[in-house]
């Protein structure tokens, strides 16, 4: 762009010279050219043209400009206008423009996000008229105005980082969604002249559509959101799916394959949207896949907003699921588990029989993870589920969740009751009667909580057909207290001394008078006399060939009972005593003198009493009877009272307290004989439902 000159007196000039330096006498003129360094002014040519002074003073001079063709000029000042005036001053630079008819940039990227950041270089070869001062502007008009417009809604300036003759390169600003025309300014004032301008709004702004998840299974399906960092979304968004990342989505909506746009699009708020991946969104697809979002769905609809290159939609592989190790454990959940399969990576869900698994942890590059079992009501085996980026893998009948419980304390001895704490699952369903468990009903249909020998067997017995058992409990937990759905309290009177009992044993001694038992063995048989029930497990068998303390330790059928001690002699067909516990009259008189003695004006005891229990005031728990007067009228104990001598009490003997041993606790919906179903809940034998019975 040119530039004037003028003289400093009369018979002074001025030329513009445009691009070369000014030479000290003569102007030289040439077109980019640096002239030589003589001093003397130059012939008027048609880069070289003088200008007419209008005005001047000592310091200023006024010109009219000349015509001159676009470009830039310096200015030079001579003492003439003959080709020897001495030059007498001249500007350092090329810093007078002369505009030519608008030109024509052209664009090295014509769409960029809203969010910024695409470098963008403008060329105008024409013009040739770019200067240090050169700015560009981003203008939604269809065409730049004469002057450098003030940015603001619909305008936006960009901030130069690099200027030649002919291009301009700069950083897009963040912008809003719009169509530009792009302008080159001689400056950035209100009266920086137009330069160059690009079509018509040939620069396009989208807005950069954000994804929740960029990894889903093949063929779609999956559901996830969108927003958009510009641009609004409105009732008929439409969202297409494109097969390649690498290429810009369309500026309009064109005819996309059906089962590449999204189903069930819901716009959110005017930046967000939520939809279903469509079918077509399958693998392989090694650049991944762009979303792209119009303004509708037909032909014409303007984009709105699109995903990067940078973070194209990937389809993910699908993961499976092999093996589960171990497929079993306690319903109360703790179980360490680990599964193996494929492509089992970016876990983002698993469960089990519909319950979350715990502690997810891929393992081995993604053929496994390992994982905690929940809490889970007993049953199955049930469906273990993963969820990853490629879709949900399952492998049904995986895992077995056991009625398992947890007991604490886990050992007590027999000499007191015993509060015992139960963990495990599924309390809540079961009815547990306050009357139904102080342990005189034992086989009501309620909740029952026992000690058992060995595993629970509710079946009813062949042998006489359904009158007990197959494998009863040996004793009640009592007075069951329900905490949680996962927890119960309950006593076991492990000493015998639970009253509420006594029901459950004989009202007087049995002669088993067709008994028999073989010297050296625990077997004891009674054809027709005994008819042994659970109830007698404890009860004392006195007689021939029978140690005193002898107790019946488990019923076998209701002909034979296994003893507590082996017979000292064969007894063919003798008369044996089955005792059950017993509470005397009122008028005992505890005596401590040595050796400690219970007696009564009456004969109230039987020599059949030796070695049972004995319970009474002061007198300790666990203490036994270890001999009989003849009288039968008192007793010797085998651990002095602890009280003062007291008379007219009462005192039980033989409730038979629980062997030393191990046991399992066992928690049941029902106490029947029989009792089966569905709807019926019997916890197994682990480790964690061992109880034993021991001296501390």
């Amino acid at each position: 762009m040119p530039t004037t000159a003028g003289s400093w007196c009369s018979k002074a000039g001025i030329r513009a010279v445009r691009k070369p330096r000014c030479h000290r006498r003569r102007i030289l003129a040439r077109d980019r050219i640096r002239p030589s360094n003589r001093r003397t002014g130059a012939t008027p040519s048609a880069t070289v043209v003088s200008g007419a002074v209008t005005a001047f003073t000592n310091t200023t001079l006024s010109v009219t400009a000349p015509a001159l063709t676009a470009g830039t000029y310096y200015i030079c000042a001579y003492n003439g206008t003959a080709a020897n005036s001495a030059l007498a001053s001249r500007t350092t630079t090329a810093g007078y423009t002369v505009l030519g008819s608008a030109g024509t940039l052209t664009l090295s990227a014509t769409r960029g996000s809203s969010d910024g950041g695409t470098t963008l270089t403008a060329t105008d070869a024409t013009s040739a008229a770019f200067g240090p001062g050169t700015v560009l502007e981003f203008n939604n008009a269809s065409t730049c105005p004469a002057t450098y417009a003030t940015p603001g809604a619909g305008v936006v300036a960009a901030t130069t980082t690099t200027v030649t003759a002919t291009a301009v390169t700069v950083t897009q600003p963040p912008m809003s969604v719009d169509n530009y025309t792009v302008c080159a300014y001689t400056g950035s004032t209100g009266t920086s002249a137009v330069i160059s301008g690009s079509a018509a709004n040939a620069y396009a702004v989208y807005g950069v559509l954000s994804l929740n998840t960029y990894n889903g299974p093949s063929a779609g399906g999956n559901s996830i959101t969108a927003t958009t960092s510009g641009g609004t979304f409105l009732a008929g968004t439409t969202v297409v799916f494109h097969a390649d990342a690498t290429v810009a989505c369309p500026a309009t909506y064109g005819t996309p394959v059906a089962n590449m746009v999204a189903t069930g699009l819901r716009v959110l708020t005017t930046n967000k949207l939520a939809f279903v991946v469509p079918a077509g969104v399958v693998t392989p697809q090694p650049a991944g896949y762009r979303a792209c979002a119009y303004a509708g769905g037909t032909s014409g609809s303007t984009l709105i907003s699109e995903t990067s290159a940078a973070t194209p939609y990937i389809v993910a592989a699908p993961a499976t699921i092999l093996s589960v190790s171990p497929a079993a454990g306690a319903a109360q959940g703790g179980t360490s588990i680990t599964v193996t399969g494929t492509n089992l990576l970016g876990i983002t869900g698993a469960t089990v029989g519909g319950v979350p698994l715990l502690n997810v942890q891929s393992i081995n590059g993604g053929t496994g993870f390992t994982a905690t079992t929940p809490a889970h009501a007993a049953g199955g085996p049930f469906t273990i589920a993963v969820t990853t980026a490629g879709g949900t893998a399952s492998k049904a009948n995986a895992f077995t969740f056991s009625n398992g419980i947890v007991v604490s304390p886990a050992k007590a001895p027999n000499t007191k009751p015993v509060d015992v704490d139960v963990q495990g699952v599924g309390f809540g369903a079961i009815t547990f009667s306050a009357t139904d468990t102080n342990g005189a009903t034992p086989n009501a249909v309620t909740g029952h909580v026992y000690l058992v020998n060995g595993r629970y067997d509710p079946s009813a017995s062949t042998t006489p057909a359904g009158a007990f058992k197959t494998n009863d409990a040996l004793l009640e937990c009592t007075d069951v207290l329900v905490i949680s759905d996962s927890e119960l309290v309950c006593t076991l009177y492990l000493s015998g001394d639970n009253t509420q009992r006594a029901t459950l044993f004989r009202l007087s001694n049995a002669a088993l008078a067709d008994a028999s038992i073989t010297q050296g063995t625990d077997l004891l048989t009674s054809p027709t006399d005994a008819a042994f029930t659970p109830a007698d497990v404890g009860l004392t068998v006195s007689g021939t060939g029978i140690p005193a303390g002898t107790t019946i330790v488990s019923v076998i059928s209701a002909t034979q009972a296994r003893l507590s001690s082996r017979a000292t002699a064969d007894v063919a067909v003798g008369a044996l005593t089955l005792a059950p516990p017993r509470t005397t009259l009122a008028t005992n008189t505890i005596d401590l003198t040595a050796p400690t003695t219970v007696s009564n004006a009456a004969a109230v005891f039987q020599q059949t009493d030796v070695g049972r229990r004995i319970v009474g005031p002061g007198i300790p728990a666990g203490t036994t009877i270890t001999a009989v007067a003849v009288d039968n009228k008192s007793v010797t104990l085998s651990a002095p009272a602890t009280v003062a001598a007291v008379a007219n009490v009462a005192v039980r003997i033989g409730d038979p307290p629980v062997p030393n041993g191990a046991y399992t606790i066992t928690v049941v919906s029902s106490g029947a004989v029989g009792a089966t179903g569905p709807t019926y809940i019997q916890s197994v034998i682990s480790s964690g439902s061992t109880f034993t019975v021991a001296d501390y």
